[in-house]
C-alpha cells in the first residue's frame, strides 16, 4: 500500500505507487481551481480570471464556497456585465457554466481587502472538482509552528488566458518563492492600507485570484514539524491579488535595470513581483459569526425536515439539496455587493 500525503496533508492510499508518485506537486490539486466567466454579447464565454473551493465541515454536512479576488467581479461590472459564471470541468468530460447569484457574495465592506467569497452548492456526480479543507488554510498559528518566511517555496495554480482549454479547464501552476511578509501594510491607489504578501512570481492576468499555497518539506533546515509518516505538505497561504507594474513614467534611477525598454502608450512593465492576501482574511470571513449561523440553520432545517444528510466527502455523490436551497439559507447573512469604484486593474 502507498500513501500520498501530498495534496492538503490529506491521507490518499493506493495499492501501488504511481509513476508520479515523487511529483512535487499533485496533479489533483489542480482541481480545486475553476475559472471565473462572463458572457458576451454573441452568447460566447469569455474566462478572465480564477477562484478556488474551500470546504467547512459541520456535523454530517460540507458546505462549499468559492473564494476569489473582488476586483474581478467590480472589473466585470464595470464593464457592462451583470451575471457572473464558472466554468467547470464536468465528471464524464467536457465543461460546463454554472451562473453564480449576484446577491450572496460574501466580502470585506470596510476594509480594502481584495477577497469575495460565496456559498454555492456544485454536485460531485456532475463536476470533477476538490475542495480545501478550511483546516488547511494557513492561520497566524500556522505560520509560526511551521516557521514559514522568506524564501520558502510557493506555488499558485490557476487561469492561462492563452491556452484556457477548448474541452475542459487546463491549469497552469506557476511558481515562486515568499519575498516579503505581510509585516507593514501597503497603501492602495486611495491611500486605504492592506496587509500582503509578496511573492517573487511571474504573476500574469488570469491568475488573479488563483490559490497560492506554501510547500513545506520535512528536508527543509527551518523544522517544519510535520506529524510523524508525513514528507511534505502543502498549506493554501492566500490569492492573488495582482502582480507589481512600474509605468514608463515610474521607470528612474532608483530602479535598477540594464537598458530599460521604453514602453508604448499605456503599456506596463510587470517587476515579476505579486501581491498575495494572506489566508487569515479567507479563516475570518468563513467564521464570520453570521455565515456560522447561517450554516447550523441550514443543517437544523435539515433535521426537522427529516431529510438524509450529506455524506462527509465532498466526492460523494448524493447531495440532496438544490443550489437555490443553498443560496437561500446563506441569504440569512448575505449581502448585496458594493457599486464598484474607478480602480487600477490588476489582474
Amino acid at each position: 500500500m502507498y500513501k500520498d500525503t501530498r495534496l492538503l496533508g490529506a491521507e490518499k492510499w493506493y495499492y501501488i505507487s504511481s509513476e508520479r508518485a515523487n511529483m512535487r506537486i499533485p496533479e489533483e490539486i489542480k482541481k480545486v481551481v475553476c475559472f471565473l466567466c462572463v458572457r458576451e454579447a454573441n452568447g460566447n464565454y469569455q474566462s478572465y480570471g480564477t477562484g478556488f473551493f474551500v470546504g467547512v465541515h459541520l456535523e454530517d454536512w460540507d458546505f462549499l464556497y468559492f473564494v476569489t479576488a473582488k476586483h474581478l467581479l467590480d472589473d466585470a461590472k464595470d464593464n457592462g456585465y451583470e451575471k457572473i459564471y464558472l466554468r467547470l470541468n464536468k465528471k464524464n468530460g467536457g465543461i460546463d457554466y454554472v451562473e453564480l447569484n449576484t446577491d450572496a457574495w460574501f466580502h470585506f465592506e470596510e476594509e480594502p481587502i481584495d477577497l469575495t467569497l460565496i456559498g454555492v452548492a456544485i454536485l460531485p456526480s456532475d463536476f470533477d472538482y476538490s475542495a480545501i479543507p478550511i483546516e488547511n488554510l494557513a492561520s497566524n498559528e500556522t505560520i509560526q509552528e511551521h516557521n514559514i518566511g522568506l524564501g520558502d517555496d510557493l506555488f499558485m495554480v490557476g487561469l492561462f488566458t492563452k491556452r484556457k482549454g477548448r474541452s475542459q479547464n487546463i491549469p497552469i501552476i506557476r511558481t515562486g518563492i515568499i519575498s516579503a511578509m505581510p509585516d507593514e501594510p501597503f497603501l492602495d491607489e486611495f491611500g486605504d492600507e492592506y496587509n500582503a504578501y509578496l511573492a517573487e512570481v511571474r504573476s500574469i492576468g488570469g491568475l488573479s485570484g488563483s490559490p497560492v499555497f506554501v510547500y513545506i518539506d520535512k528536508n527543509r533546515t527551518i523544522n517544519p514539524n510535520l506529524p510523524e509518516g508525513i514528507d511534505w505538505k502543502h498549506s493554501l497561504i492566500g490569492l492573488i491579488r495582482g502582480h507589481w507594474e512600474l509605468d514608463d513614467e515610474q521607470k528612474d534611477s532608483s530602479f535598477i535595470m540594464d537598458a530599460p525598454p521604453r514602453l508604448n502608450d499605456g503599456e506596463k512593465l510587470n517587476t515579476g513581483i505579486a501581491k498575495v492576501t494572506p489566508s487569515q482574511f479567507i479563516l475570518r470571513k468563513l467564521n464570520d459569526p453570521s455565515l456560522q449561523k447561517a450554516r447550523v440553520e441550514w443543517v437544523r432545517m435539515k433535521e426537522k425536515d427529516n431529510e438524509d444528510v450529506l455524506d462527509s466527502s465532498l466526492q460523494k455523490a448524493e447531495n440532496e439539496f438544490s443550489s437555490k436551497d443553498f443560496q437561500n439559507a446563506l441569504k440569512l447573512a448575505s449581502r448585496k455587493i458594493s457599486e464598484p469604484v474607478s480602480e487600477k486593474k490588476e489582474t
